[in-house]
């Protein structure tokens, strides 16, 4: 959802872990160390709020299992859909939002 309950807009962020380049958007932990009492405290927290999102995903994927597997779908299927897409009106301006992002 692009804003709150009150039309602000949200800023959003990736959480993710040492394999992600640090950067502006992206949170993760504090390497091991010599940590702070509130370096620790948010690495715990990121911590959780990374096990609540691979949870979900997790859930998702066993809910539908397609998300096991590769798609297998060919070249010639993303050009039917991408013109069906375009002959329906779809576009790409519907899907995107302002964000500070």
């Amino acid at each position: 959802m692009p804003n709150d309950e009150k039309g602000k807009c949200m800023f959003f962020v990736i959480v993710g872990d040492e394999a992600f380049a640090l950067s502006e958007h992206v949170l993760r932990r504090y390497p091991n160390g010599n940590l702070s009492v509130q370096q620790r405290i948010y690495n715990y927290r990121l911590t959780k709020v990374r096990r609540r999102v691979e949870c979900a995903f997790g859930m998702l994927a066993n809910k539908r299992s397609i998300f096991h597997r590769p798609l297998d779908v060919t070249p010639q299927f993303y050009v039917l859909h991408n013109f069906v897409r375009g002959n329906d009106g779809f576009q790409l301006e519907d899907n995107l939002y302002d964000s500070n992002f």
